[in-house]
């Protein structure tokens, strides 16, 4: 008997061991191709750099995540996304860990940290340079710090919470709640989080000295009515996989009297952390609702919902619902048939996100390899609807002026005037997207006009109201095996 404890410490340390290796095995092989593929990590470093050569900060984009930006400054100039990605592997971590904190006392905690630890959406996003995860880090140990009592290192992380990603300010509702209940005090916890709130947006000040208040306001969606909630319902689906989230709905279904018993329980007897994870939960989902654009916005309501979880699911339900989690990182059903720009509801395999992420990476580079073998003369323009990332750090491209192609116009309806290239040795132009109007005049001019098969129109239907097709421009196949950049050999113009 008393060699017990030696062997439940060797397996325990075989099990993290073990767990350390699958999880660099899940994220390492990203991390060394890119920032990711998601245009605004480039916006992010090209914003932190420029604050690094010149000392001013520039949002990325509305509001932005200053305090982020201003992390990244530093990092920028030592090196390049190899670095950036592990010091987010490494907030990644430390969510882990703080998880660990919070799932200590907990029925399942084993199988509660593990469901965590290898959710797909968090691990794509752990080498990925945005500030989803480290903005998730500082929510997660600021609870810590609140459950240990320490109120002064709750209120600063949740500032640098906030700073991070200024939705993250929802988390100041539960927050007071649970030091309200824990204390009986609500002036000190109003104090405590109303302080570390306005720490937080003490960041934002440059960005509202460049921008005014309209920074805050949440941008009006490419979509609306039954359109908009297709998307919201698919981005939903997107953040667990189609098969967690049946699992969750056939054990809500079953267990529908447990829940509301055990729910009023904890509401009857006022339990300060039932709080947070119900207000947390339900406050981070309804901005999901307004603003649902990407699933990662639902990243900072995961650990609530598996928080929540574990007051009523049996262990039997949780083993199933880590394989159903754990397998959308590798094969999924996929909904979204057609293309970009035409989509049409589909059912049909497709691989997990984190292959997908993998392949895409690896797709994003080749074809900022291959911009140059794109078959169109001279005098071109091709709409991307990629933004900076196509010219980012490539030396196929070169920056250029919307001038050079439209005169005078310049910039007016133009999709992000400022990041337009040009092959370094041919006038042929790549812009994210122009209006109906410029696309015309183009083509009055006398260019060609292309557009790249993926993104491009969708974001002219959602963004200018039409398709590149309707308009006579020509389709430049940018996936699979007709891709463009496979041709063996840069495109040259006839002689």
């Amino acid at each position: 008997m008393s060699e017990t404890p030696a062997v439940t410490h060797n397996a325990g340390r075989v099990c993290l061991s073990a767990a350390v290796v699958v999880l660099s095995l899940l994220t390492v092989p990203r991390a060394l191709i890119n920032y990711g593929v998601d245009g605004d990590t480039v916006r992010g470093i090209i914003t932190a750099r420029e604050l690094w050569r010149s000392g001013v900060y520039y949002p990325s984009r509305l509001p932005g995540a200053p305090l982020f930006e201003y992390i990244l400054a530093p990092l920028s100039a030592l090196d390049g996304y190899i670095l950036v990605n592990a010091v987010i592997f490494g907030t990644f971590l430390l969510c882990v860990l703080a998880f660990r904190r919070l799932v200590n006392n907990r029925r399942h905690a084993t199988l509660l940290l593990t469901l965590f630890a290898f959710t797909p959406l968090l691990l794509v996003d752990a080498v990925t340079a945005k500030d989803y995860i480290p903005g998730l880090g500082a929510v997660l140990w600021s609870y810590v710090a609140a459950r240990d009592g320490r109120f002064g290192p709750a209120a600063l992380l949740l500032g640098i919470a906030v700073g991070m990603r200024v939705s993250n300010i929802l988390f100041a509702f539960p927050l007071f709640l649970y030091w309200t209940l824990e204390t009986g005090s609500v002036m000190r916890s109003f104090a405590y989080t109303a302080g570390g709130a306005a720490l937080g947006l003490l960041c934002y000040i440059p960005v509202v000295a460049h921008a005014g208040y309209r920074a805050f306001h949440i941008p009006a969606s490419g979509y609306s009515g039954f359109g908009y909630f297709m998307v919201t319902v698919y981005t939903g689906i997107m953040a667990l996989g189609p098969a967690a989230l049946a699992v969750l709905a056939v054990s809500i279904i079953m267990k529908g009297g447990v829940i509301a018993r055990e729910a009023a329980r904890l509401i009857r007897t006022r339990d300060p952390e039932f709080a947070v994870e119900i207000t947390a939960l339900g406050l981070f989902s309804a901005l999901f609702a307004v603003h649902s654009d990407r699933s990662d916005y639902l990243i900072p309501a995961i650990p609530f919902l598996y928080l929540a979880l574990d007051r009523w699911a049996d262990r039997r339900t949780l083993i199933i619902l880590v394989a159903a989690v754990i397998s959308f990182g590798f094969i999924t059903l996929d909904f979204k048939g057609g293309e970009s720009g035409r989509r049409r509801p589909t059912i049909r395999p497709a691989p997990g996100i984190l292959v997908a992420d993998y392949l895409e990476r690896l797709r994003l580079e080749r074809l900022r390899a291959g911009v140059n073998r794109a078959p169109v003369p001279d005098r071109s323009v091709i709409l991307t609807g990629y933004g900076p990332v196509l010219g980012f750090d490539n030396p196929q491209l070169v920056q250029a002026e919307p001038e050079e192609f439209l005169g005078a116009a310049g910039a007016k309806g133009i999709t992000e005037a400022n990041f337009v290239y040009r092959l370094k040795d041919r006038p042929v132009f790549f812009v994210s997207g122009l209006s109906k109007d410029n696309a015309l005049k183009l083509q009055e001019l006398g260019w060609a006009l292309f557009y790249f098969s993926d993104s491009a129109p969708s974001l002219l239907m959602h963004t200018y109201g039409y398709h590149p097709e309707a308009i006579g421009a020509q389709k430049l196949e940018v996936r699979g095996s007709d891709a463009f950049f496979q041709n063996a050999a840069p495109n040259r113009p006839e002689d």
